[in-house]
């Protein structure tokens, strides 16, 4: 579904792995392009990593935003949870999966920590969702504040709960904004970011095929059937909305 209408004319190379880094990584040393979360290159990878900083900060572009990654809290049913107030009032530390230090569903779930004034436990995945929904659904895990798009499998099962999720995503699952009457503090889009060194034509070239692709009928559909919401943004103006957006969400996580 990343490829949409474009894919007779890019091909993907999957370099999954330490929270992106290797697929940026890739994207810095080659004229390569990055389809990832920008929250999760330009914030997390960005500030807790080093020696990723310089590289991330001065060697990559942003170019376009395609769609806005939804979160959402699961909890397993028989620990009862389902709100937002029960979570604040359970008297137990519950131990809560993420994909690792530096992912973008260990900011998530660390907003939402900061939200109920309660700290639990993380539990790090680095082999991915698939496998905290495993646990989640076998009761080996309490709680996941994890991307939509990799906890569908849970979703379906008997055997879990969605407390929330930080956008509208249906009509089940209340938003942050209808229960905590405030929006949630970032958007994690999904977008693409390529090397600085990039010739303009090439990333002139990106936007256009790009642009034509998400006017395809078909390309909103695609992207909300694989748990994005439609967000596409492609101006130089736009790209500087998500620049600043950036920066505000460096500033929460820095107070």
């Amino acid at each position: 579904q990343r490829q949409m209408c474009i894919r007779d004319r890019y091909m993907t190379v999957n370099r999954p792995g330490a929270a992106s880094q290797i697929g940026t990584r890739h994207a810095i040393n080659n004229n390569t392009l990055l389809i990832t979360s920008f929250v999760q290159v330009f914030v997390a990878n960005s500030d807790m990593q080093e020696d990723m900083r310089k590289l991330i900060d001065n060697e990559l572009e942003i170019v376009a935003a395609v769609g806005v990654m939804p979160s959402v809290l699961i909890c397993n049913k028989d620990l009862n949870i389902k709100t937002i107030d029960d979570l604040k009032n359970y008297p137990k530390i519950l131990n809560f999966g993420t994909n690792g230090p530096t992912s973008s569903s260990h900011l998530t779930t660390e907003v939402l920590f900061r939200t109920i004034n309660k700290k639990h436990n993380y539990v790090f995945y680095p082999s991915g969702q698939a496998k905290i929904s495993n646990d989640l659904i076998g009761g080996h895990l309490d709680c996941a504040f994890g991307l939509l798009s990799g906890m569908s499998a849970a979703l379906q099962s008997p055997k879990v709960h969605a407390v929330i999720s930080s956008h509208k995503v249906d009509t089940n699952t209340p938003s942050w904004e209808e229960v905590l009457k405030t929006k949630f503090p970032f958007n994690n889009v999904m977008g693409l970011t390529v090397s600085r060194n990039m010739s303009a034509a090439d990333k002139n070239k990106i936007k256009s095929d790009l642009a034509a692709a998400l006017a395809k009928p078909e390309a909103k559909t695609k992207i909300e059937n694989a748990g994005f919401l439609f967000y596409p943004r492609l101006s130089s103006s736009e790209i500087a909305n998500e620049i600043k957006h950036i920066g505000e969400i460096k500033k929460y996580f820095a107070n």
